[in-house]
């Protein structure tokens, strides 16, 4: 009997230390996942390299010579309220000559629109376009302490819109985001109000739903199961930061847009599969253009086919600018 006993004591103490395991794995996911960015993102981080692929060292030495560029050209820096009321910070650089197109950069997961669009930037002060690189509110620079995963931030380029047009009337924009940023833009194109001074999207490496991303990456990046964790920490998400990883979500906000917009994916995208860009794509209602750029990783679409992505940016804003 007390052999029984202690059996049944140590099997309920194991089955605790699982569950008590299983619900920290949860906890630091979401904590992961949503919490505020902490300290500056390195581009060098080897940490990130085998989920980005091959070309990642020679994509950092590109983006690190772009940024030396950013770093001769006029700025202005600007913060304003999100919309509840949080402070967020971005930085405008005006065209070289008077310009009716500005392009709103919106950056990914903890990461800086520095590091994702200084490859482009160049492009964009070549064709005349005006720019406003974005800091997401829970990033280094806003104000916020969980990021919502284009809830609250699709909102939040809505609000840097009526700034553009209330500092500079008559814009034509564009909404360009990367990886989380794209998520954000699409998620923008089923919000109820959408101001009439925004023209377009483009989502480059975006996913379709950040439930089925996570799944993704506990199974390929982390060689787990995802189960229970994600549901563990989708669990926390919704009741700590009021953000459930099932809804909005990129795939159905485009089912209902009524704005043009231009999908962008690599098809050796390891960290955002390729599929979820095509599926999104696939779901928009509106007018749309894929782009599909061959031997890109994640995220470096424009660093290995340069002329392409230049070629389809410019005649997507050119086909969709009220004249």
């Amino acid at each position: 009997m007390q052999i029984a006993l202690i059996t049944s004591i140590t099997v309920l103490a194991a089955l605790g230390i699982i569950v008590g395991v299983m619900i920290f794995a949860g906890f630091l996911t979401f904590k992961r996942f949503v919490g505020r960015q902490k300290k500056e993102a390195n581009m060098a981080d080897i940490r990130f390299v085998p989920q980005l692929g091959e070309t990642y060292n020679d994509y950092v030495a590109f983006t690190k010579d772009k940024q030396n560029y950013i770093n001769t050209l006029e700025k202005k820096e600007y913060i304003i309220d999100g919309i509840d009321g949080i402070k967020l910070k971005g930085f405008y650089f005006p065209a070289k000559e008077d310009s009716k197109v500005t392009i709103i950069c919106s950056h990914g997961h903890k990461s800086t629109c520095f590091n994702d669009f200084a490859g482009i930037l160049p492009f964009f002060n070549h064709k005349n376009y005006n720019v406003l690189f974005t800091i997401s509110r829970a990033h280094l620079g806003s104000e916020g302490k969980y990021m919502t995963l284009g809830k609250k931030e699709s909102k939040d380029l809505v609000r840097w819109t009526e700034f553009i047009d209330d500092q500079n009337p008559g814009q034509n924009i564009f909404i360009y985001g990367a990886s989380l940023g794209a998520v954000n833009a699409m998620i923008l194109t089923g919000l109820d109000y959408i101001p009439s001074s925004i023209k377009g999207v483009v989502s480059d490496s975006g996913y379709s739903r950040a439930y089925d991303f996570l799944l993704y990456q506990m199974r390929h990046e982390y060689k787990l199961s995802p189960y229970p964790t994600i549901p563990i920490a989708n669990w926390f998400a919704k009741r700590i930061a009021k953000v459930n990883f099932k809804k909005p979500s990129p795939i159905e906000s485009v089912k209902e847009s009524t704005l043009p917009i231009l999908f962008i994916h690599g098809n050796k995208d390891q960290f955002v599969p390729t599929y979820m860009g095509d599926a999104c794509y696939r779901a928009c209602s509106s007018p749309k253009k894929l782009l599909t750029i061959d031997n890109a990783s994640h995220m470096q679409a424009y660093f290995i086919n340069p002329e392409k992505y230049e070629e389809s940016f410019a005649d997507f804003v050119s086909e969709y600018s009220t004249k």
